[in-house]
């Protein structure tokens, strides 16, 4: 695969704490650390969700629809799109 094992398990560190801190509402930090998952792997579907909700919670709607789109998560991108905000 793309990435060396000790690389998947970074990446999947980070992605598990951005979400913590972005359930503990702290979004500066969860959106960093789930911005470095995104880059170190672009094709993970939880970590872009998960940098979506991020996004649409500080206000980054077109960002965060973005996001959704390339996780392939259309439901929540089109509910952007319709102005939705529920989580």
């Amino acid at each position: 695969g793309q990435f060396k094992r000790g690389d998947r398990l970074y990446k999947m560190a980070l992605n598990n704490l951005g979400f913590s801190l972005l359930l503990q509402e702290k979004l500066s930090e969860s959106h960093e650390l789930l911005t470095q998952a995104v880059e170190l792997d672009p094709l993970d579907k939880k970590a872009r969700n998960n940098l979506a909700y991020v996004l649409r919670l500080q206000g980054e709607f077109e960002r965060a629809r973005q996001q959704f789109l390339a996780a392939g998560n259309m439901a929540q991108a089109k509910d952007h799109m319709a102005g939705g905000i529920s989580p």
